[in-house]
């Protein structure tokens, strides 16, 4: 993997993200278009929603699971699931009328297409979640090559996001995308580079 990476400049990060989108585009490819526009909205709407009624849902849960930690993930991962869920029903119910329609090559090829999106969506989604919940998260996704351009590509969701949610992703994508200095030691004396 050391050679591929001094090859492409790409660390594990950059590895998962390629992987996720090469996924994403053959899965696309064979469910096709309409059930995958679907996905995808119900995706975005799923996080969305997910952010803005959590802390409900957590408090809820509260009673039950005494960690804050793991009922703030369960209360986002709960609604995030049906609202993917009443998406992926509408979807399937949809493209099942357009195959009736002889229209299933074009549904296809569309899906791949869409396939790539939905790949970076997913990305860049998750490369938020790690930075807005992940302790130090930004450590995680530092070296990786293609995780600040997805990022920068998702960043319109970031206006969707509740204040203090969207203020935290900022401030760890601004730690995120300045350079590290690399120190190293020269004959007469330290220096350090950016």
């Amino acid at each position: 993997m050391e050679v591929f990476e001094e090859m492409t400049g790409f660390g594990y990060v950059d590895w998962v993200i390629l992987l996720v989108i090469l996924g994403s585009t053959v899965y696309s490819l064979i469910k096709g278009f309409v059930k995958e526009l679907f996905l995808i909205v119900g995706i975005v709407a799923g996080v969305v929603i997910a952010m803005r009624f959590y802390p409900y849902v957590r408090d809820m849960l509260m009673a039950w699971i005494h960690s804050p930690t793991i009922s703030t993930v369960a209360g986002f991962v709960l609604i995030f699931i049906l609202v993917c869920a009443l998406f992926v029903i509408l979807g399937n119910a949809i493209s099942g009328l357009v195959h009736l329609l002889k229209m299933g090559f074009l549904d296809r090829f569309l899906g791949a297409i869409l396939g790539i999106l939905k790949g970076i969506l997913i990305c860049g989604i998750a490369s938020m979640l790690i930075l807005a919940f992940i302790p130090k998260g930004e450590r995680l996704l530092k070296g990786s090559v293609l995780a600040p351009r997805i990022l920068s590509l998702t960043i319109g969701i970031f206006s969707l996001l509740p204040a203090d949610v969207r203020e935290r992703l900022e401030q760890r994508l601004e730690r995120l995308e300045k350079p590290e200095e690399v120190t190293y030691r020269g004959h007469d004396s330290d220096r350090a580079l950016r």
